[in-house]
């Protein structure tokens, strides 16, 4: 045996690493797979929500815009409620899958000790990922973190404006 070959028990902690990381990947990608859904499903609201609500802003008829005023306060206020509640429990998965890369970090760590490997350190934390690797975790929550709370601050804004709207037709 050379002196970079694992000896048989370090094979058997190597094979216990591995299986133990294969588990943790695959949570990591259940949970990856909830936001994506909360994500889809979301987008996929607020599209149809916002075009309903430009649909029933330009509504032509009197008529039709007083039998569709309740629509007019139920749309921004489903989207701003629908758009923080997502916002919070995709938030709420994101901080599993991070102590989840930090699990992964550390078995990699040790795999890497014990079998001489050099597989990247992939963990949410500085010290449990590679320097260049830091953009990409920045860059991948975007959408979670900018897409939802711009989304309820247009919904905010219809509110206001509808507001505003309804006491300067009133007065």
């Amino acid at each position: 045996m050379t002196p970079n070959q694992p000896n048989n028990a370090d094979r058997t902690e190597i094979a216990d690493l591995c299986a133990v990381a294969q588990y943790v990947e695959q949570i990591i990608a259940a949970e990856h797979q909830w936001i994506s859904n909360r994500l889809s499903w979301f987008y996929m609201s607020q599209t149809f929500c916002l075009a309903t609500h430009a649909v029933l802003v330009t509504a032509q008829s009197a008529h039709a815009r007083r039998d569709l005023e309740f629509l007019l306060w139920a749309m921004p206020l489903f989207g701003l409620v629908s758009s923080v509640i997502v916002f919070f429990s995709a938030k709420a998965a994101e901080s599993v899958v991070r102590s989840l890369a930090e699990e992964r970090a550390r078995l990699t760590r040790r795999i890497n000790a014990v079998a001489g490997a050099s597989i990247p350190l992939i963990g949410a934390s500085r010290p449990n990922r590679q320097a260049d690797l830091h953009w990409t975790h920045w860059a991948g929550a975007l959408p979670l973190n900018i897409l939802p709370p711009s989304l309820a601050l247009i919904w905010i804004v219809l509110l206001i404006f509808r507001f505003s709207c309804k006491a300067l037709c009133a007065g």
